[in-house]
């Protein structure tokens, strides 16, 4: 269950994340989607990121069957995605739902996306 204060901790975490580039096994896809689970007062679902780089990442997701098999392990599928919740991009990278757009880490800061860009969704 996702904490009292959680929009407003999920609105900190943006912002402290806003101008971080991507950096692989810190603030990646699937790092910066578990630090926001975090930081709305959700447990971490990938307490172990030992990966720094982007062949050891795929090998970790590969390890653990692929992110949309984690994401459905751990979360319910959403139809109508809210704010906090999970997005799949094709089946390589994960996003932060902030209606009208998804977020996840760029190369210099986060990048912006279309809810459209994320075939499936998850609720948080």
């Amino acid at each position: 269950m996702r904490a009292d204060n959680w929009a407003y901790r999920l609105v900190v975490f943006i912002e402290s994340r806003r101008d971080m580039p991507h950096e692989w096994g810190r603030n990646d896809c699937v790092t910066f989607a578990a630090d926001a689970l975090v930081a709305m007062g959700l447990g971490d679902p990938v307490p172990d990121r030992s990966w720094s780089s982007e062949a050891e990442a795929l090998a970790a997701i590969t390890g653990v069957g692929g992110l949309e098999s984690q994401l459905d392990a751990r979360f319910p599928r959403a139809t109508i995605p809210k704010r906090g919740d999970i997005g799949l991009i094709g089946s390589g990278a994960i996003a932060l739902v902030y209606p009208p757009v998804v977020l996840l880490p760029g190369d210099n800061r986060l990048r912006q996306l279309k809810l459209s860009a994320c075939r499936s969704f998850w609720a948080t």
